[in-house]
């Protein structure tokens, strides 16, 4: 399969964003007081540096974790510092 993603940014400092993550790649980034927008679609993100920083998981995501979370399912090991996972 050959997935295109159309939106890169690589070795920025964000800050203060709502980042949509459909057909997006982060790169190297740092993400301070961004709110990362989970809809369903293709994403990709390597070497990111969180502050502050939300999820927000909708659509086949957030069915995809309501599952996963009603099952028992744990994320590994603690998030990082400033990362918060939710929902709503």
């Amino acid at each position: 399969m050959n997935v295109q993603l159309s939106k890169l940014r690589r070795g920025e400092t964000i800050s203060d964003e709502i980042i949509e993550m459909d057909d997006t790649v982060l790169i190297e980034c740092t993400l301070r007081n961004c709110l990362l927008v989970f809809r369903g679609g293709e994403t990709s993100f390597s070497g990111i540096r969180f502050e502050n920083t939300r999820c927000l998981w909708l659509g086949a995501y957030r069915a995809l974790i309501s599952t996963l979370l009603g099952v028992g399912w744990k994320p590994p090991g603690p998030p990082e510092p400033g990362v918060t996972f939710t929902s709503d």
